[in-house]
């Protein structure tokens, strides 16, 4: 599917035709799901008609995540990267955290990409990296998070050594 095929999804709840002013008017909700478009200006058009004009309302949606982050097996020295996707408006901050504690400093390199795309990498992992990581995303309306477990096996790493990674296991929790 093409980009400008994947755009955005509506679902429109029409409801009963009203006359206002003189005007036909039928107020119609539209839910949106899909990726934020680069558009300034959408244009509609109506079949059967001369004119048809739209007017929107920005509504604010809590964070929710697309994509969650999955556990990790792996061995010390050896890198992970956590990738997530996660959509909300106002768009929310995101912070990664092990055992329910903030990650900081020079060993933690958080990257967020347009679209909603972030990441977590580690690099040279000690076995106390082992825990579980979390990923939050907050905004006004609410909050959303994934969890997961890297285990870090104390075995020397070898070259020829696969890390293995999974989606079991995963946990994640919305509030509003």
């Amino acid at each position: 599917m093409e980009n400008s095929e994947r755009a955005i999804q509506l679902l429109a709840v029409t409801e009963q035709e009203q006359e206002v002013e003189g005007q036909k008017r039928v107020d119609t909700s539209f839910d949106v799901f899909g990726e934020t478009s680069q558009e300034e200006q959408i244009d509609f058009k109506a079949e059967d008609s001369e004119s048809c004009s739209f007017e929107f309302q920005a509504t604010e949606t809590p964070p929710k995540f697309l994509r969650l982050i999955s556990d990790y097996s792996t061995f010390v020295g050896a890198s992970v990267c956590f990738q997530c996707l996660v959509t909300g408006s106002p768009y929310p901050s995101v912070h990664w955290y092990k055992d329910e504690i903030l990650l900081e400093g020079d060993r933690y390199y958080v990257q967020e990409e347009q679209g909603g795309s972030h990441s977590l990498t580690i690099e040279n992992l000690m076995q106390s990296d082992s825990g579980n990581y979390s990923c939050e995303a907050v905004n006004e309306v609410g909050s959303d998070s994934c969890t997961t477990e890297v285990v870090v096996k104390a075995s020397i790493f070898h070259p020829n050594t696969r890390t293995s990674r999974g989606s079991e296991g995963n946990k994640h929790h919305s509030s509003v």
